[in-house]
């Protein structure tokens, strides 16, 4: 399907040197990109003993038995940024 689309100019770049070393186009580059964004919404560890886990990208805190509040956060920033 062809369309025109705005990327932001290092993607654009990383794409493109994706493409050549890959010999694929930028589309194709590009396509892939996304549906691996689509599909990947599972968390997974940091690592084998690590309690952290990535999801997205992010790195997400440990899961507690403990309900985090705004005022926690607000909390914890006034401490941080004092």
């Amino acid at each position: 399907m062809r369309t025109t689309l705005t990327i932001d100019q290092d993607v654009m770049l990383a794409a493109r040197d994706f493409a050549i070393a890959e010999r694929r186009t930028i589309g194709e580059v590009i396509s892939g990109w996304a549906r691996t964004g689509l599909t990947s919404r599972r968390s997974v560890p940091a690592s084998p003993d690590d309690d952290w886990l990535i999801a997205n990208g992010l790195a997400l805190l440990p899961r507690r038995d403990v309900t985090v509040t705004s005022a926690d956060v607000d909390r914890l920033r006034d401490e941080l940024f004092v």
